[in-house]
């Protein structure tokens, strides 16, 4: 499949904007010149001609990624679009006799400045001008439109399979899980029985753990609370295997009907445990923080790491968990509503995580 994600490619976007404003202009100097009694078509004519269209450039991109995205899809504006659209439309056809009159002719030909100014300073002749820039911008508009709806094509295209591929491998784990849930309810019931609360509130969690990847993660969002709560219960089984370890949690207590997508904050403190409780540091330690502010979710999670960590060691940067925590993300949320940043020092890892708020 041909590859169509042309905004990641800067020099590949700028050599595509040249490339339409050279053959656009071509074509006008050709239709121009060869009207013209006694003109020929050349490198000299193609740059007179140009001169007009450097207002029209910018008109055109102010239009295009400023008015529209703006104006048009984000506040629906359209006749306070219309309104500026004419007014920048018309400053570009003004433009373009003003810059001959007072910049070209006067220098490079100023036997024919009286000539110009009766041809060009009529109604039918600015008019027919307001038309072309129109009619330039227009095919602009409509090969960009071309662009993006072929980009967003394969990236949907890309996104279902992705999608599809992911429900397979959830499909072909999940028979492991089902039998030690129901294994773990067995061996629950049996220490009930013998009165091993202990034990059994640890199985418990496992269990609630497990019941959570089985059915919660079926859903394309839960609740922050039910993602909390799986937090805390894996964390407390952690602790009996590292009873040495402080942690330090800073959680809010109300989340305001707030949902998130499942596991998401899981892997952080996951990932933190993962590779904070290597048997060579001293001190393991982990410190989570939960920040809610008007339209954004910050989960910052740090843990102890080895001293002077070299090439990636503990292999942070490669980890599964958060490549496909960051794949996740994009694929259901978009890449532009949440940003994952991570920070390998000598003595500690540092993960943040931001995420527009999704409300119930």
């Amino acid at each position: 499949m041909i590859k169509l994600d042309y905004r990641k490619n800067i020099y590949l976007r700028i050599t595509l904007h040249v490339i339409f404003w050279i053959l656009n202009q071509s074509y006008l100097s050709y239709i121009f010149y060869r009207s013209q009694a006694n003109k020929t078509l050349s490198i000299a004519s193609f740059l007179e001609a140009g001169l007009g269209s450097i207002v029209l450039v910018l008109c055109t991109y102010i239009i295009i990624y400023y008015l529209i995205p703006k104006i048009v899809l984000k506040k629906q504006q359209y006749l306070y679009f219309g309104i500026l659209y004419l007014l920048i439309l018309s400053v570009a056809t003004i433009a373009d006799p003003l810059i001959y009159t007072y910049i070209y002719i006067p220098i490079f030909k100023p036997e024919a400045l009286n000539a110009y100014l009766e041809y060009a300073y009529n109604i039918p002749f600015l008019m027919r001008l307001f038309y072309s820039k129109n009619i330039e911008i227009i095919i602009f508009f409509c090969i960009k439109f071309l662009l993006e709806f072929l980009r967003g094509y394969h990236i949907k295209e890309n996104i279902k399979t992705e999608i599809l591929n992911t429900e397979l491998r959830m499909l072909k784990s999940q028979l492991h899980p089902h039998f030690l849930f129901n294994t773990l309810n067995n061996i629950y019931s049996l220490l009930l029985d013998n009165k091993n609360t202990a034990v059994s509130n640890s199985i418990d969690k496992i269990s609630n753990i497990l019941n959570f990847s089985i059915n919660e993660c079926d859903e394309q969002t839960i609740s922050l609370a039910k993602e909390l709560k799986i937090i805390t219960d894996y964390i407390e089984l952690e602790k009996l295997r590292y009873s040495n370890i402080k942690i330090s949690l800073d959680f809010p207590k109300e989340t305001n009907e707030i949902i998130v997508l499942p596991l998401i904050l899981f892997t952080l403190i996951e990932n933190a445990f993962k590779h904070g409780t290597s048997k060579s540091i001293q001190e393991k330690w982990i410190d989570a923080n939960l920040e809610l502010n008007d339209d954004e979710l910050i989960f910052i999670v740090k843990n102890s790491t080895v001293n002077k960590i070299t090439n990636d060691q503990l292999g942070y940067t490669k980890g599964i968990g958060l490549q496909n925590m960051r794949k996740r993300l994009e694929l259901l949320v978009g890449h532009e509503n949440f940003e994952l940043k991570t920070e390998n020092k000598d003595s500690f890892f540092k993960a943040v995580l931001k995420c527009k708020i999704i409300k119930q």
